[in-house]
């Protein structure tokens, strides 16, 4: 979150991950564009398609092509259950298709904050069209340090691998 930290994590990460709330903050996007790393450009719970695009804009102008957009929910009036923070916004994911190339990834563990609601929604996200899917996933979920509603399980884990693969297969498709 802090630009000075940047040469550290691109040392020993694989992608960068901007979160969220950092969506916007368009001088840290360019430094970490910088780097050369694959950037997860997370949308922000209040954005349009337009502002997470024009925010993946800041990394791509500095030559840095390695840009994956991730939805992670969006935030509205209400939700579902009290423990809901936001709704995972699929129908962004054909939207976004139709104008960047950019791949997508759904991340239905924070968009639901609910464990029960990750797995429907996990297919939801192969059966719109994400070329990926973000989930957490902990060995022991009620005993996580944070976010203990919304991890599966190892077992849960590897079931719904399988099921994401045949949905994938079923529309002639892969999941990262």
């Amino acid at each position: 979150m802090e630009e000075k930290f940047i040469p550290l994590v691109a040392e020993v990460a694989d992608i960068i991950q901007i979160g969220s709330r950092n969506m916007q903050n368009y001088p840290f996007l360019t430094a970490v564009a910088k780097t050369g790393k694959p950037i997860m450009l997370k949308r922000h719970y209040g954005s349009s398609l337009r502002d997470w695009l024009g925010a993946a804009e800041y990394i791509l102008v500095e030559g840095n092509e390695k840009v994956i957009l991730c939805e992670r929910g969006v935030s509205v009036p209400h939700t579902h259950r009290s423990t809901s923070r936001f709704l995972l916004d699929l129908q962004v994911v054909p939207a976004a298709k139709e104008v960047t190339h950019l791949p997508i990834v759904v991340d239905p563990s924070h968009a639901t904050f609910w464990r029960p609601w990750v797995r429907s929604m996990a297919l939801a996200g192969v059966a719109s069209g994400a070329d990926g899917i973000m989930l957490e996933v902990h060995p022991d979920p009620p005993n996580a340090a944070v976010d203990p509603l919304q991890p599966i399980d190892f077992k849960e884990f590897e079931k719904l691998c399988k099921s994401m693969d045949d949905v994938a297969k079923a529309l002639g498709r892969n999941v990262l």
